[in-house]
């Protein structure tokens, strides 16, 4: 699965990012939903979605789509369907932006 790792990757941060928005919380909401501190969780949280938080787990992962109230397999349904556009696209320049509106 993950041929287009890097791509993948902005993907995955890209969604998690959007399930945070979508469920209308704060990086210091989900922190707190964490059980972090407010000031470094928010720090930590910051980093974790710009992409600076490298190789984190996939408990880490599923603990942040729980703080959000986001459905994980619903998630990784769609991250499995930017793969897969990625993957088997014809036309490798195909941008990410279309592979996700094709998905929706």
């Amino acid at each position: 699965m993950l041929e287009n790792k890097g791509s993948l990757t902005k993907e995955m941060i890209r969604l998690l990012k959007k399930q945070r928005e979508k469920a209308n919380l704060t990086q210091a909401e989900i922190a707190k939903r964490l059980g972090l501190s407010p000031k470094s969780g928010k720090m930590y949280i910051s980093a974790f979605e710009s992409g600076k938080k490298k190789n984190s787990s996939i408990e880490t992962i599923l603990k942040y789509l729980r703080a959000c109230g986001a459905s994980w397999t619903e998630f990784f349904k769609q991250l499995d369907a930017i793969d897969f556009k990625l993957k088997y696209s014809h036309n490798n320049h195909l941008s990410l932006k279309s592979s996700i509106l094709m998905i929706k």
